[in-house]
């Protein structure tokens, strides 16, 4: 288990606790209020079969359907920009939610995850399910390139290994990482989140491209 590399050196830091147990919880409960109180109406979220990066169909929960998740994010950008010493915008959020033997494929992200955070929600069966980062940087001509690859071949990679409530914040554009092996629980839920810089050369992906609505107005 990893946790002490550093975010500029090794491409990632882990961040033990970054919200205590009771907030987690409660995060997660009312994400499964939202989705729905039975298997009928979770299955809403279930994703289409043959994903790339997920060979098993799993709930994808993008903000739109849990705004929630981007108060998550937007509130976080201040220790993320702790983190990556870097002004950031905050550009997306989504969860996840797999089931059991399920992977994620070694890859690398889009531009609009150039900082991310993979945060912990939850584990059905509190078995811990190893996060890995390669520990090479991919060149900046190679970023474009979205092949995904079962494990890490010969390439070296760091496992980590994260409670509910820890997260791994990594240069999710410029490192690959995934789940190589299979899911031990029965369910595990996970929530992605996303950063750019604010004046480098993805800041236009900042809040993923949506138009953001005018500046509020109050009357009284």
């Amino acid at each position: 288990m990893i946790k002490d590399r550093r975010y500029h050196e090794n491409g990632y830091e882990f961040i033990e606790e970054l919200l205590p147990p009771e907030v987690i919880s409660s995060f997660l409960s009312i994400m499964q209020i939202n989705m729905g109180a039975d298997r009928a109406s979770q299955r809403r979220f279930l994703s289409e079969p043959g994903i790339a990066l997920l060979p098993t169909q799993s709930y994808e929960l993008p903000s739109a359907y849990f705004p929630f998740s981007l108060g998550l994010l937007w509130g976080l950008t201040a220790r993320m920009e702790v983190v990556t010493k870097t002004k950031l915008l905050p550009s997306y959020a989504h969860g996840r939610i797999y089931p059991k033997g399920a992977t994620c494929v070694v890859h690398n992200d889009r531009a609009a995850n150039e900082h991310s955070l993979n945060l912990t929600l939850g584990f059905s069966d509190n078995t811990i399910w190893d996060f890995c980062v390669g520990q090479e940087r991919i060149a900046e001509n190679y970023l474009d390139n979205k092949d995904a690859y079962q494990d890490f071949g010969e390439r070296p990679f760091d496992r980590i290994q994260m409670n509910a409530g820890d997260a791994v914040a990594y240069q999710g554009q410029h490192y690959y990482h995934g789940r190589i092996d299979p899911n031990p629980n029965a369910w595990s839920a996970h929530l992605f989140l996303g950063w750019v810089d604010r004046d480098g050369p993805q800041k236009d992906h900042a809040f993923d491209k949506f138009e953001l609505p005018p500046p509020a107005k109050f009357f009284f």
